[in-house]
């Protein structure tokens, strides 16, 4: 490479970014493999993946999962955002889901730009202001933040906005929008039903903030299962996290300090679940032969801990594609279905066997 004192992926991005304007890679063309950049240029992956990514950034090229890099349709100068993301609030799932988001639309060549608006009047005219420069084809709400508030909110949010929108992950009841759902609630229905199958009727729930989206969906998903069974769901036996405070820990020795203490516990998260699993075994209840945990989730480490984590998969790929199509429906002019997506069990020791 030419020498020049700029670092060796700004000498990839330039070449690579004169190649394109003078049209040696067209519109729509595949550009040489990573390897291939990387033999060329003398450096290393790493150092080629960088200038990818920088000229991604500059809205020159997009990856496509598996299959390469591509020049982008058009000229940087007209790369306007087909697709703008907004995010207010936010919480685990939603975290969860953005990068996912974002790296399924840029695989499907549609261009993204995330939006972060704040709540209020102020918040609703700034987020009105940039979707009137950036002029996007459509317009996807991330649903998170107060359940109790989630109509009020993003009605204020979108309104005077006559860009085709859609909600992700939750719907909205009252909001007369599409939307692609991954079902958390249901996730944490099937956990509390698989310990039910076993033979457990005293089964406790660990969550989080119930007025919050997640944690009240979650929750709810919880209770209707119990309730559907006819099994009996006190109050004490509702523990709010983290597990970690003071007055939680009090209410959780409280809580298994008794013969009729509960014999399984859903967790609205696999962390939730670990840490639950961590301060019983110091009580002297190990888990499962004195109480069944499971968790939401599905995350790498809970198939590590001492004993094997059960916990419920969502289906964030399938998720992400559905995503995908109703986006591209959008930007065809047509309107999408609301599609509801959830997962699948995944059975490890801490359920335990099937009670007698």
């Amino acid at each position: 490479m030419d020498l020049t004192g700029a670092p060796l992926y700004q000498q990839i991005v330039d070449e690579l970014a004169e190649r394109i304007e003078s049209g040696a890679y067209g519109p729509g063309d595949k550009l040489p493999s990573e390897r291939a950049l990387c033999d060329e240029f003398e450096v290393s992956q790493i150092t080629v993946r960088r200038a990818l990514r920088e000229l991604a950034h500059l809205g020159r090229v997009y990856s496509r999962h598996g299959l390469g890099w591509y020049v982008c349709q058009v000229s940087p100068a007209d790369a306007q955002p087909e697709v703008a993301l907004v995010v207010g609030e936010s919480d685990s799932l939603l975290w969860r889901l953005l990068p996912a988001c974002v790296q399924a639309l840029d695989e499907a060549g549609i261009r993204v730009q995330a939006l972060f608006c704040r709540d209020g009047q102020a918040g609703a005219d700034e987020l009105r202001a940039l979707l009137a420069e950036l002029s996007p084809r459509a317009v996807l709400w991330a649903v998170a933040g107060a359940e109790q508030e989630l109509l009020r909110r993003y009605q204020a949010l979108s309104q005077g906005i006559s860009i085709p929108a859609l909600l992700f992950p939750r719907q909205i009841d009252g909001l007369d929008l599409p939307a692609i759902v991954l079902d958390e609630g249901a996730g944490v229905a099937q956990t509390a039903a698989h310990l039910m199958a076993l033979g457990h009727r005293r089964i406790a729930y660990l969550g989080s903030d119930p007025s919050l989206a997640e944690g009240w969906r979650r929750y709810w998903g919880f209770a209707s299962a119990i309730w559907e069974k006819g099994l009996d769901l006190p109050l004490d036996w509702i523990l709010a996290a983290p597990v970690a405070g003071a007055i939680e820990q009090a209410r959780l020795e409280a809580l298994f300090d008794g013969a009729l203490r509960p014999s399984a516990v859903v967790c609205a998260t696999d962390a939730l679940a670990a840490e639950l699993m961590h301060r019983l075994g110091h009580l002297g209840l190990p888990c499962p032969e004195q109480v069944a945990i499971v968790g939401l989730g599905d995350e790498p480490l809970g198939a590590f801990l001492a004993t094997p984590l059960t916990s419920f998969r969502l289906d964030s790929d399938a998720w992400a594609s559905a995503l995908v199509e109703a986006v591209r429906a959008l930007l065809a002019g047509r309107a999408p279905e609301t599609r509801v997506l959830s997962g699948e069990l995944v059975i490890r020791a801490s359920c335990g066997a099937q009670r007698a």
